[in-house]
Order: structure tokens, then C-alpha cells, then sequence
């Protein structure tokens, strides 16, 4: 009588000990689910950033002699924050190389707070490349992701971000794209 007691209680610790297992699995199958969803739109947002780079890259390309001059070379835009700036306006026949490159960069820091968050940009020149007839270019297209699980968090370091952003935003860290480009 006493070997039938014993099986009767350790069936229903077999129950619990199984719940158990099964709600970790099913745990841990919520957690890559919701992975694989945030996982899509990070990359969207990645190759929208890699598109309007290449927009101003060919708007830059198209104002060669506003670029020479340092008219798109660009400060830090990237502060965080969501305000659209308003655009410049650049008519016929008034429109001159540098009227052309201030308008150009308004509608790219347009774009990019219209299209990512907190979307900016940082644009240098280097004239170290010791040719006359081409001039280099360094592009950082920089975003806020928006919060995700911790293991997709980018809370340690920033990807391709200049020393200006990954010193002086620490959270959220923004994601940056570079691109470097000859004229």
C-alpha cells in the first residue's frame, strides 16, 4: 500500500517539473519571435539610411564646384531629437553653386528626420588626398533605433559612428552608416 502512495505523488511532481520545462520553452520561443519581427525593420531602416546617402552623395556629385568650395561640408546634425528644419529655397536664375549646396543639405537633413528617427548626418572633406582634380568625402548617416530586446540593443558601442557621437550619446547609442566617397 505505501509503493501506491508514493507513485501517486510523484506523478503530479512529474506534472509540475514538465509545466515548468515547457513554459521555459515557450518563453524563450517569445523571445526569438519577437526577434525575428524587430529584426526586419532594423534592416529597413538601415538600407533607408544607405539610400539617402547615396541621394546626397549624387546631389553632391551634381554640385561639384559647391562641394570644392566646402558648401555640404556638414557639422553635426544628429542631437537626438525629432524637429524638422524647413528647406531652402533655390531658384532660376538666382541659384549659384553655394545657394544649390544649402539647399541640397536642407533637403537631405529633411529627409532624414522625416524617414528615420531622429534621423542626422556629419559630412567632412579631406583634402589630404593629394590629387588636384579629385577631392574625398566622409558621409555619416546617423538614427536612434527604437528600444528592442537586450540582445539587440546596440548599448555597448556604435557601429561606424565618429567620435562625436559615440562620446557624446550614450543612451540609446545611435546607428550610424559611413560611406566615403571621391568627387
Amino acid at each position: 500500500m505505501k509503493s501506491r502512495q508514493q507513485q501517486t505523488g510523484a506523478s503530479l511532481l512529474e506534472v509540475l517539473i514538465a509545466t515548468l520545462i515547457l513554459s521555459f520553452g515557450l518563453l524563450s520561443m517569445g523571445i526569438i519571435m519577437a526577434s525575428a519581427i524587430q529584426m526586419p525593420k532594423l534592416s529597413a531602416m538601415k538600407a533607408t539610411a544607405t539610400q539617402l546617402a547615396t541621394s546626397h552623395i549624387d546631389r553632391i556629385r551634381a554640385n561639384a564646384a559647391g562641394f570644392a568650395s566646402g558648401q555640404y561640408d556638414q557639422a553635426l546634425s544628429y542631437d537626438g531629437t525629432s524637429s524638422v528644419p524647413s528647406l531652402s529655397d533655390c531658384s532660376y536664375p538666382t541659384c549659384t553653386p553655394d545657394t544649390l549646396a544649402l539647399m541640397d543639405k536642407a533637403f537631405t537633413l529633411r529627409a532624414l528626420r522625416q524617414q528615420l528617427p531622429s534621423g542626422g548626418m556629419l559630412l567632412q572633406r579631406d583634402n589630404t588626398t593629394g590629387s588636384i582634380t579629385s577631392v574625398d568625402g566622409h558621409l555619416w548617416i546617423i538614427w536612434q533605433e527604437p528600444g528592442s530586446f537586450g540582445g539587440l540593443n546596440n548599448t555597448a558601442t556604435s557601429d561606424n559612428c565618429p567620435a562625436e557621437v559615440s562620446s557624446g550619446f550614450t543612451e540609446p547609442v545611435p546607428r550610424c552608416i559611413y560611406i566615403r566617397f571621391r568627387i
